[in-house]
């Protein structure tokens, strides 16, 4: 898998590009946040897709496990023109140009859900607010040492024992 500033840096740069000049901010920061309006981001924690694959070992007793991951960029917008915004967002997912950016921060988006209008009166003034999850994909590879048997040691004889020779044909199921 990407770095996690990795992936963080790849998701900035297309929230920001995208929608300037607004503040785009990563919403789990501890610090002020920036007048209205503004972007803050947030990733969830990544969850694997199906079982990982592995592949046969070499020869020098290494193998290769690659496997999908998938997490949600949950992106909320403050103030005014948050409905335009988050739908310039979703749609520029479509854009060939922005395919190629995430594809080469290793990233792939899945889904573009709704824009949801989630304003709310904070004090005594109305804040608008709108939300938006995308749901991305990236990969994870790394390498496993299962080892091999090399030498086996037997202490005491071998009795005499009983051989079944047997006939398997492996192009049909038994």
């Amino acid at each position: 898998m990407p770095a996690f500033n990795d992936i963080r840096n790849t998701l900035y740069d297309w929230a920001f590009g995208i929608v300037t000049p607004e503040p785009v901010i990563w919403a789990d920061q501890n610090a002020p946040r920036p007048a209205m309006p503004y972007l803050t981001l947030r990733i969830t924690p990544s969850s694997p897709i199906g079982q990982d694959y592995q592949y046969s070992p070499k020869p020098d007793g290494t193998g290769k496990v690659t496997g999908n991951r998938e997490f949600t960029l949950m992106i909320q917008h403050f103030g005014a023109g948050g409905y335009d915004a988050m739908e310039a967002l979703g749609s520029s997912l479509e854009r060939f140009t922005i395919q190629q950016m995430l594809n080469a921060g290793s990233l792939a988006y899945v889904q573009v859900l709704p824009t949801l209008d989630i304003s709310m009166l904070v004090d005594t003034r109305f804040e608008e607010r709108y939300s938006k999850d995308v749901i991305f994909r990236t990969h994870v590879d790394h390498s496993d040492i299962p080892g091999f048997i090399n030498r086996v040691i037997i202490d005491g004889e071998i009795q005499a024992q009983t051989v079944i020779e047997r006939t398997v044909d492996i192009n049909t199921n038994p």
